[in-house]
């Protein structure tokens, strides 16, 4: 017969095995997925509450229109005929809701058609974010096919404006453009997003980022409030003279009370006027015999026609 020789073979422990294979697949699912630019972009405006946005189509956002179309159960995109329409819709939708408009247009002259319905936002107060295209980030500067200067257009009608060349800080400006466009007085944000950002990868949180040093609560003076009241009760031939702060306060309530409570006429301007019933009996008034007093609300006038004598 044959020897059999006889070999000590260790076997690894079934144990050991199965807490490795574990650690291995929790390695692995922790691991983040990153995803595209333009992903990030469509979940961080749902994440910010937008289900509706505005816009018309071009070769520097199609990524973006991509995610729309995957993401299209959460955000009805409206397509417009012309850039402006765009931000002029978004304008209304913003007026009547109270929520930020959201607008998508291309580079170059799809941006620059957008520019009328921005500059009316923010004359206006109306909170918009704009999302324009952008030509590559690698080819800026170069008079690239439709690149023009959005940054730089839109400078003096917005709030803020960024030009996004890192996908990885992608989320967070988002967040941040819908907190400026919404807090103290509203206004438009423009974000110009080069194409390839939105084909990098990067980690999406899922988190809102809070920009604590935004929308700080104002603190009344009180001498200063006790001396306006004074005049007030002083003053003969008063008026009102109200601006849009009035409905973006939602205060048109409370000074339609004082009105009537102090027999004030009110004179309301083309953005304040769309809280006041027709019919309101202090609405004008007397407002052009005004003489001592005038008391702007929510308005941008340093003085008024119609009290050149009087105290403001």
């Amino acid at each position: 017969m044959r020897d059999v020789v006889e070999r000590n073979v260790e076997y690894p422990n079934v144990d050991d095995l199965m807490k490795t294979a574990k650690a291995e697949h929790l390695k692995i699912k922790a691991e983040p997925v990153k995803i595209r630019g333009a992903e990030i972009i469509v979940r961080s405006l749902i994440k910010n509450g937008v289900d509706k946005i505005f816009g018309y189509p071009g070769g520097a956002v199609l990524h973006i229109y991509d995610e729309l179309w995957r993401f299209r159960e959460q955000i009805t995109h409206y397509l417009v005929r012309h850039e402006q329409g765009a931000t002029h819709a978004a304008e209304g939708y913003a007026r009547v809701t109270g929520k930020v408009g959201v607008v998508l247009v291309t580079s170059g002259p799809g941006a620059t058609n957008a520019v009328t319905g921005i500059a009316t936002a923010y004359m206006d107060s109306i909170p918009l974010v704009v999302i324009t295209g952008q030509v590559p980030s690698t080819v800026i500067g170069t008079d690239a096919f439709q690149e023009v200067d959005t940054f730089g257009i839109t400078l003096p009608i917005v709030k803020h404006s960024y030009l996004v060349k890192d996908v990885t800080k992608l989320e967070a400006i988002i967040d941040e453009a819908f907190q400026i466009a919404q807090s103290g007085k509203p206004g438009p944000v423009v974000i110009d997003i080069p194409k390839d950002v939105t084909a990098h990868l990067a980690e999406f949180s899922g988190e809102k980022t809070q920009f604590y040093s935004i929308g700080k609560e104002n603190t009344l003076d009180a001498e200063l409030l006790d001396a306006a009241i004074q005049k007030l009760l002083a003053a003969k031939k008063p008026v009102l003279y109200v601006g849009g702060g009035v409905v973006t306060a939602d205060a048109a309530d409370e000074l339609m009370e004082v009105s009537e409570l102090l027999q004030i006429p009110v004179h309301a301007d083309s953005y304040g006027i769309r809280r006041f019933p027709v019919g309101t009996r202090q609405l004008y008034g007397n407002a052009r015999n005004a003489r001592d007093l005038y008391i702007e609300y929510g308005g941008f006038r340093k003085r008024s026609p119609f009290c050149r004598r009087g105290s403001l």
